[in-house]
């Protein structure tokens, strides 16, 4: 099943949404784990932790677990990115086609093996720059230019604070240490 993933290095949450999980047949299990975010008093969630697998471009599956959530991002609108295709004329053109509508995972540096990486002077041009990828074309165009005029999406509320903030159970809490540092 096709899922529309947005990957985070800023954050060390993996989500994936209640529905997606379904609609792909995922099975879960309950999980609760504090959630902390700078600021705030911490918080006990439950919810469910789906196991999922991506295949990256060379055929290798890789186990995800992600914490389940109604929804990652609002609706976002279609990118016209015409105006920066002259920047990086040997991209493949997929780089330019970028989806819209519900991201449908988020993953974040617990991952960090799976997060677009590279860049290259050559692929930095201003503030745009065109980086690998283990996933689709095998590149991913980050950034912005003045002739990119639409907003990318959207983490909703709920969602922002899931990546923006240390998640341990009370077992883990013993032998996990994480620090993350919300904005």
């Amino acid at each position: 099943m096709e899922a529309k993933v947005m990957f985070d290095n800023g954050s060390t949450a993996v989500l994936v949404t209640h529905s997606f999980a379904k609609k792909a047949g995922l099975e879960g299990i309950m999980v609760s784990y504090w959630l902390v975010v700078v600021g705030h008093d911490k918080v006990l969630w439950s919810t469910t932790l789906y196991t999922l697998y991506m295949t990256d471009n060379t055929g290798i599956r890789h186990e995800i677990q992600a914490y389940g959530i109604d929804e990652i991002s609002d609706d976002s609108v279609i990118l016209d990115l015409q105006g920066v295709k002259a920047i990086f004329p040997g991209a493949p053109s997929e780089v330019f086609d970028r989806p819209s509508g519900p991201i449908d995972i988020l993953v974040g540096s617990m991952y960090r093996n799976l997060q677009p990486f590279g860049g290259e002077d050559s692929f930095t041009k201003g503030r745009l720059r065109l980086v690998r990828s283990h996933f689709g074309c095998g590149f991913i165009l980050t950034g912005t230019h003045p002739s990119i005029k639409s907003r990318e999406n959207v983490l909703t509320e709920h969602a922002r604070n899931l990546v923006n903030c240390v998640r341990v159970t009370e077992d883990e809490a013993s032998w996990t240490s994480i620090e993350s540092y919300g904005s």
